[in-house]
């Protein structure tokens, strides 16, 4: 097995886990948004959206950037095109940073308005849906890009 081909199955095991976390902080998310649950409980299910990011899928996604840039730049795929590839993460960073900013604000003991926390639990839903939108893009025209079997089921 290549080098590429044994990144990509570690890739995709990656993958399975972040679907199956990313899948159940949206459930949890859903439900907060159409209940009016307590602030305390919404707050630590975006704090475990943070966190997940900050530890996984933002490692990961810079491991594949740094992997994929240079196997699709010897394939001969322009800036442009292996911008447009590999996930663009500049504004997931700037979302990430919000919510962070926003979390440590419970820290301090600021108050969260309810509209606030609305609009934080929309962006996580928002931020989940564009990290599985991702994957499901990089199994289904990335990995088959770069040689992998296009036969393979789609995990997102």
């Amino acid at each position: 097995m290549g080098s590429i081909a044994r990144h990509i199955e570690r890739f995709r095991r990656e993958h399975q886990e972040l679907v199956r976390e990313l899948r159940q902080l949206d459930h949890a998310i859903t439900v907060l948004i159409a209940s009016e649950s307590k602030p305390a409980h919404a707050l630590d299910i975006l704090e475990r959206l943070r966190v997940l990011l900050q530890e996984h899928v933002l490692p990961h996604c810079a491991r594949e950037k740094e992997v994929f840039s240079v196997a699709l730049g010897e394939m001969g795929v322009s800036a442009r095109q292996l911008q447009e590839l590999l996930f663009e993460d500049r504004s997931l960073h700037r979302e990430y940073r919000r919510l962070r900013k926003a979390l440590s604000r419970r820290a301090s003991h600021e108050a969260i308005l309810s509209k606030d926390l609305l609009d934080l639990l929309r962006m996580g839903e928002q931020m989940i849906a564009r990290v599985l939108e991702h994957i499901r893009s990089e199994e289904s025209v990335l990995f088959p890009a770069l040689g992998d079997d296009p036969r393979r089921p789609s995990l997102a």
